[in-house]
């Protein structure tokens, strides 16, 4: 296990980075997986002092694929990439990682916080309320008992 892959598995927020990591690796992004991936750029710029460790977690999950990165041995017993020209070499999401962006398979962690915080607003704002049409109650009541003893 590597060093990067521990410090992905650590990392706060995993599932975000996670996500973000297959998002940038798509080809053709639709427009919702655009918002998104910039959604969670700006809240991660630091992501990619994580990436390596999130791709290799990701690739022995089969949801992120090396393009052109297959690898042989020479004649001395070392591995070496069969195409050796590494501009032709990147990661692309595969269909499995883009099912599981689709289908939540990593559930966003920010947005589970902003739900959240909008519950306890809603929350706040109906005790407000019913608070307040309690002491309206209270003083319409308080009005007519003063009005009607005198």
């Amino acid at each position: 296990m590597s060093i990067a892959l521990e410090e992905a598995k650590n990392v706060d927020k995993r599932n975000d980075r996670l996500n973000l990591v297959l998002l940038n690796h798509i080809i053709n992004r639709s427009p919702v997986e655009n918002r998104e991936y910039k959604r969670l750029e700006k809240l991660y710029p630091d992501n990619k002092t994580f990436e390596d460790g999130s791709i290799e977690l990701l690739s022995k999950r089969k949801l992120i694929y090396l393009i052109n990165g297959e690898i042989e041995q020479n004649e001395r017993g070392y591995f070496e990439y069969i195409n050796k020209d590494d501009s032709s070499r990147y990661w692309e999401t595969t269909e499995e990682g883009k099912l599981a962006l689709k289908n939540r398979l990593f559930p966003s962690e920010s947005a589970k916080e902003i739900r959240e915080t909008r519950f306890r607003l809603f929350q706040i704002i109906g005790i407000l309320i019913a608070a307040l049409g309690g002491l309206i109650t209270l003083f319409s009541f308080l009005y007519d008992q003063l009005k009607s003893s005198f």
